[in-house]
């Protein structure tokens, strides 16, 4: 019976693997894959560079993950045959064929393979699981590493209290790998603590006396798993690295709290992710899991009840609670989420386990002729499921069961589709088909943040401005579609709903039914910004004045509204659409950053400092706020403050000269001419034509008594701006100084023949004849300063001793 099992196992994973092979181009290049390449190059690096490499903490928020599943793709690509994104996908379809191997054991622990098998089979088939399983890469490898975490914990509790302590160790490894990639995994270790402390509080009410026993070998067990997988975590996780025991409780302060920018359709409304019901969560389940699993569902409590053994209840107790904690957390803390499943994905696989479990032990203790029945009935709803992912191929993501979703035909006009841009890369596979080349110019094609990786760049061009574009593709998530108007050549469907337009742009056809239906505000907040790119500024802000007056974005507006403002330097305005951005719940460390330049630009340094600090406070490394910090420091003169915002930014920006320049300013001016030096040095070697680098490191030399090197720099830097006048002028006045006046001479007449208005020029060349007794040649010279510059005191005062 058990090979009989493997076989259907290897058989399922065989299949399944070939149909990953066969199909992993289909799928398209999400936002967040960007992100991901870069953070497991970063993380690589920061281990390369003796944890030097500190970049990686100052990109949007990925250094609030952990890096392990990054960090071993990465690793793969360099190595793999494959393109990074194609590599990327497989290495992710992989994952999630995994999943279906832990999901086959940990069935297997409740009786028999074959339960196993079963719940293999619907994990896999699960469609919204199978869909991200190609390009979600945090959601998929974190839920299969939790299903894993909880197989080891299951499997611990089986044999208490005569546990092996390497499965200890391998409970600590899994939990601290999850840990590795979203820091949430520790509630697996609250989950183990709980119910490991449920079996041994049953157990010592039975025997009372070895309570003292019972309680130390707890500790020793609980205390093993959790400094193990508090460890692995660590590994993978620099920014945790950085402060092990802060970090990580802020990184889940911060998730728990996320801002709600992100918006929402659900229940045929537009929500940002802070205003979604309480319910969200188990909806979209109750939507999007097929009629297998939640039918199933019902199945478990009834065998879990019929069974009635207390350690199999602590076992499935386990998987069912590591299920519902999760969602009443969300539901009873109101953590905002968007993008449909995508956020708690990790619980569909204990879901799915759980309904196998439930399937199997029903059918188990059915009479036979009612046995076959409800096999056959499994069998119809698995290949209607089936049916419905092979007809969505590649959207097995949009997947709305039957029953209660009412498919994706009936689901489409009241929830998010294809809310991940999955469908962009059908698009760009009809382009490189279909789209033919006008000439020699590239095809000029606007859209997907991704298309560059999708299409042939050789063939075609991203354009910024829709309108301006050849072709335009749009998803048909929040209505994008029906903001640029124009011909539509080709449209992907799925179920008879349509989920991505391949548009030629063309304004005339805006009367065309499909671009014409009633105003709403995304439509307005897209116009908005193609106008802002063409500096169009009242055009955009009467777009986002309509905007405002229909349910929409309102902090979005509002922030887009400051921009603009700003734009204009109406400065007073900006302030107050960033406020209104803010107390409409944007994110403060962007608005709030911007808010600081406003009143920075406005000449309000004091003002602007505060803003600065308060987004440094939620994001410590953001660069836009470190810079803009230091940079109203020292415009404040408060030199010593505007030292350590500048000091971390050259720790993050490693490879940009003006970060460099800027901090040797300011040490220039604090008197530490040494560190001044390191700092322009840097600056000058990252950027060899950054003549205030040169000139700058070069007075600091002099201030530091070092004239004959800084007269090399003065040269070095002459090589790349024969004429620049300033170090010209510095040039002189060392020659000057060291006596060698005819030299000095020929490099002010080769600065002021090419600089004839620079009266510091010709007030050099006064001094410098006025030492050497040619009275009437330095009159001549100062007479000039002055034409220049009538102002000019010192030259007043020279030249009424030289002509009394």
């Amino acid at each position: 019976m058990q090979n009989w099992a493997k076989n259907g196992l290897i058989a399922i994973l065989v299949l399944y693997a070939g149909v990953i092979v066969w199909t992993f181009r289909d799928y398209g290049v999400t936002p967040d894959e960007r992100h991901h390449v870069a953070y497991g190059e970063s993380v690589v690096l920061w281990y390369a560079t003796g944890f030097q490499e500190r970049r990686i903490f100052t990109w949007a928020d990925v250094w609030l993950y952990g890096g392990f599943y990054d960090t071993v793709v990465h690793l793969v690509t360099r190595v793999s045959p494959l393109e990074v994104y194609d590599t990327r996908h497989v290495c992710n379809a992989f994952v999630g064929l995994l999943g279906g191997v832990i999901a086959y054991r940990l069935g297997g622990l409740f009786g028999s393979p074959w339960m196993g098998v079963l719940a293999a089979a619907f994990l896999i088939l699960t469609p919204r699981y199978y869909g991200h399983a190609f390009n979600n890469n945090k959601d998929i490898p974190f839920a299969v590493l939790y299903l894993w975490s909880l197989f080891w914990q299951i499997k611990v509790l089986q044999v208490l209290p005569r546990v092996p302590w390497r499965w200890v160790v391998f409970t600590g490894l899994v939990t601290g790998l999850a840990m590795g990639i979203r820091v949430g995994g520790v509630l697996l270790v609250g989950y183990a603590g709980l119910f490991w402390g449920l079996w041994y509080v049953l157990h010592w009410q039975r025997e009372r006396g070895a309570w003292g026993v019972l309680i130390k070998d707890y500790v020793l067990r609980m205390g093993l798993m959790f400094v193990i997988a508090y460890g692995v975590m660590l590994v993978f996780w620099p920014w945790a690295q950085t402060d092990p025991l802060r970090h990580p409780l802020k990184a889940l302060t911060v998730f728990s709290q996320f801002p709600g920018g992100h918006l929402n359709f659900f229940e045929g409304a537009y929500l940002h992710s802070n205003e979604i019901p309480w319910y969200y969560a188990p909806k979209w389940l109750l939507l999007t899991l097929p009629e297998f699993v939640w039918m199933g569902l019902l199945c478990c409590v009834v065998w879990v009840v019929y069974r009635r053994y207390p350690v199999m209840h602590l076992q499935v107790g386990l998987l069912g609670f590591s299920v519902l904690f999760p969602l009443f957390y969300l539901m009873i803390a109101g953590t905002p989420l968007y993008n449909a499943t995508r956020h708690f994905m990790f619980v569909v696989p204990p879901l799915v386990v759980l309904a196998g479990l439930g399937w199997y032990g029903v059918i188990q203790v059915l009479e036979d002729k009612w046995r076959m029945g409800v096999c056959g009935f499994v069998g119809v709803l698995v290949l209607m499921t089936v049916s419905d992912m092979i007809r969505l191929h590649p959207f097995q993501t949009t997947f709305f069961n039957r029953s209660i979703g009412g498919g994706l035909w009936g689901a489409a006009s009241a929830y998010d589709t294809d809310n991940y841009n999955n469908g962009y890369q059908q698009g760009a596979l009809w382009l490189m088909a279909h789209a033919e080349k006008n000439g020699t110019d590239p095809i000029r094609v606007a859209g997907g943040a991704a298309l560059d990786v999708m299409l042939d760049m050789d063939r075609f061009a991203i354009e910024g401005i829709a309108w301006q574009a050849d072709y335009y593709l749009t998803t048909t998530n929040m209505r994008q579609h029906t903001v640029i108007p124009g011909e539509v050549v080709h449209t992907v469907e799925r179920m008879g709903v349509p989920l991505l337009y391949v548009i030629r742009p063309d304004t005339t056809r805006k009367h065309d039914m499909l671009f014409s239906q009633d105003p709403y505000p995304f439509r307005d907040l897209i116009w908005g910004k193609l106008y802002m790119a063409e500096r169009r500024w009242e055009d955009a802000l009467v777009l986002y004045q309509n905007a405002l007056e229909l349910k929409g974005s309102e902090a979005n507006v509002y922030q887009l509204m400051g921009e603009v403002y700003h734009a204009q330097k109406q400065y007073e305005k900006a302030v107050v659409y960033y406020k209104k951005a803010l107390d409409a719940g944007a994110n403060y460390v962007m608005v709030g950053t911007q808010l600081g330049n406003v009143l920075q630009d406005a000449g309000d340094f004091e003002a602007a400092i505060p803003y600065y600090e308060r987004a440094l406070e939620a994001r410590p490394n953001y660069l836009g706020a470190l810079m803009n910090l230091g940079r109203a420091y020292f415009s404040l003169r408060r030199n010593e403050d505007a030292i350590a915002p500048l000091e971390k930014v050259v720790v993050f920006a490693t490879d940009q000269s003006i970060h460099f320049q800027r901090l040797g300013l300011v040490y220039y001016q604090v008197g530490r001419t040494a560190d001044a030096i390191e700092a322009f040095k840097r600056a000058v070697e990252l950027d060899r034509h950054s003549m205030l680098s040169w000139y700058h490191l070069g007075l600091a030399l002099e201030q530091s008594g070092y004239e004959d090197t800084a007269e090399d720099i003065y040269l070095q830097a002459l090589e790349y701006d024969p004429h620049r006048p300033d170090i010209l002028l510095r040039l002189a006045s060392i020659y000057r100084d060291n006596g060698n006046f005819d030299t000095a001479v020929r490099v002010l007449m080769t600065m002021l023949e090419h600089n004839p208005k620079t009266w510091e020029g010709y007030y050099l060349l006064g001094q410098i004849y006025e030492q050497l007794g040619e009275k009437q040649i330095a009159v001549i010279a100062y007479q000039r300063v002055l034409d220049i510059n009538s102002e000019h005191e010192n030259t007043k005062i020279r030249l009424s001793k030289l002509t009394p």
